[in-house]
């Protein structure tokens, strides 16, 4: 168990008053990593979305939350932008449709993830990864003079 000042002031963290304190606790970027870990086992699931969501949260820790049984979660770490190439490769192949469309749509995500995503089953997954590639690769190429703009330059 930590033994940090934090955890001297929320030694109460998980009684269903102290809510909101586990809540704030978990997505803090000052929370110390041992709160974090011991927040990740949380009966609840907010509190658990809330640690995935923190880009603070280390990779030991996403490891665990990346077999989370609620879904939310797993999303969570789908949208976060620190979440490392490991965890991303696996919400690639997660049972639920929601969770890859959350990945889909994340323009963080390398683009052989991306890649692996339009080829889903799921044509809304599928179309999603394809939609979030062109955005990334359009964001990356010089942009092109339009048409009209290159007749009165010449």
């Amino acid at each position: 168990m930590c033994t940090s000042s934090l955890d001297l002031l929320t030694g109460t963290l998980h009684r269903p008053s102290n809510y909101w304190l586990s809540y704030l606790s978990a997505g803090h970027p000052e929370t110390p990593l041992c709160v974090l870990a011991d927040l990740a086992h949380s009966a609840d699931h907010t509190i658990r979305m809330r640690v995935a969501e923190n880009k603070l949260t280390p990779v030991f820790i996403q490891r665990m939350l990346v077999n989370d049984s609620h879904p939310d979660v797993r999303s969570a770490l789908a949208e976060n932008p620190a979440v490392s190439e490991e965890i991303l490769w696996k919400l690639a192949k997660d049972e639920d449709p929601i969770v890859r469309y959350e990945l889909a749509d994340n323009p963080r995500v390398a683009l052989t993830v991306l890649v692996t995503l339009v080829n889903d089953e799921n044509p809304y997954v599928s179309v999603r990864a394809e939609q979030t590639m062109e955005k990334i690769l359009g964001a990356t190429r010089p942009a092109q003079k339009s048409k009209k703009a290159q007749m009165l330059a010449a």
